[in-house]
């Protein structure tokens, strides 16, 4: 299964694919979209918003609020953000996507285009429950295989 398989899923179910602020926002308006949005990432663009400059994730903001409460109002993202992004291909297979953001520790990989324009943001919890579908199609497929009902319908 690719990683635009999961998008449009993710798309079709009514989650946000990408919610952006740029990179002179204040934390305090980070900490407001990520929480009117329910994302663990804000994707940080510029006036061209399919650029990635890097990424704020939940933590980030939290270690910027415990190190500096007073001045989140005036601080910008840009301060606070990952700027060395671990990003992903469209076309790129579930497994593989796991296995990167196992290896690089990360729980928000960001996908890109063949032209690196940012297509959505994709969490450790989007890929494993895909992961799994695709372990259950391929488990019932087998099952029907052995019991020889393979593309029989049965009740």
């Amino acid at each position: 299964m690719q990683l635009s398989f999961v998008l449009e899923k993710k798309e079709k179910e009514g989650f946000p694919l990408l919610v952006t602020i740029g990179p002179d926002s204040s934390v305090v308006d980070a900490i407001t979209k990520d929480c009117r949005y329910h994302v663990d990432a804000l994707a940080v663009v510029d006036q061209n918003p399919e650029e990635l400059r890097g990424i704020v994730t939940k933590r980030d903001l939290l270690e910027s609020c415990c190190h500096d409460l007073q001045g989140i109002e005036t601080k910008p993202v840009k301060t606070i953000m990952t700027k060395q992004v671990v990003t992903a291909e469209r076309e790129m297979k579930v497994v593989d996507a796991l296995d990167i953001m196992a290896r690089k520790k990360v729980r928000q990989l960001p996908v890109l285009d063949k032209n690196k324009r940012i297509l959505g943001l994709l969490t450790l919890d989007d890929l494993i429950f895909a992961h799994h579908e695709e372990d259950e199609m391929k488990i019932r497929a087998l099952s029907d295989y052995l019991a020889g009902t393979h593309g029989v319908w049965v009740y």
